[in-house]
């Protein structure tokens, strides 16, 4: 299956996570540089954004994408990824200081989408510098996960394909992060199936 991954230019993370999907089967195809109106003529087998790199306000283009984007086409959004995708869907975000950085913590989820089969919780990398607020939190954004600490650390678009979270799976920290990675790829099958 092709995967669209759509970073920041200056993205360091890009790599391990690219690689981490190959491994599972995965074609990915890195973009840079994309302007919104590109990605969302795109008809890729899925779509992942970030994890990015610097402050919150050079994510305009993520911000901008995240209503745009096809919702019968699978997508992850990764650390600030899902941070600047629940953003654009209307969510409320803030700074998080003091929040785990380079730290393996508790997650709990729903069991559902692309943590089916996971047990709960399972240890994440965790590398917060903002948090989806969930205050005011949009209606079509569903919680599937949370830290011990009552961060948001996943989000579900409701009537969609499209998943956040904001720890990182390609993290030597994050014990089960090959297994949820290959649960999203297993979202373009089951889309497939359902459609035949």
């Amino acid at each position: 299956m092709k995967v669209l991954y759509l970073v920041s230019p200056d993205e360091l993370f890009t790599a391990s996570l690219a690689e981490s999907l190959v491994l599972l089967g995965a074609e990915v195809e890195v973009w840079r540089g994309w302007k919104p109106e590109e990605a969302a003529r795109e008809r890729p087998d899925a779509f992942l954004l970030g994890p990015f790199a610097g402050p919150l306000d050079l994510f305009h283009p993520v911000v901008e994408v995240a209503a745009l984007l096809p919702k019968d086409v699978p997508l992850l959004a990764v650390g600030l990824g899902m941070v600047a995708w629940a953003r654009g869907l209307g969510a409320q975000v803030a700074p998080a200081p003091g929040a785990p950085q380079g730290m393996a913590k508790d997650v709990r989820h729903d069991g559902r989408g692309i943590f089916r089969g996971l047990p709960s919780p399972f240890s994440a990398g965790r590398y917060d510098l903002y948090h989806v607020l969930r205050e005011g939190l949009p209606g079509e954004l569903i919680i599937s996960a949370q830290g011990e600490d009552g961060a948001l650390l996943g989000l579900r678009r409701r009537d969609s394909l499209q998943e956040g979270i904001l720890f990182h799976p390609e993290s030597y920290l994050t014990s089960k992060g090959p297994d949820l990675l290959a649960q999203f790829l297993n979202l373009d099958r089951m889309r497939k199936e359902r459609g035949a």
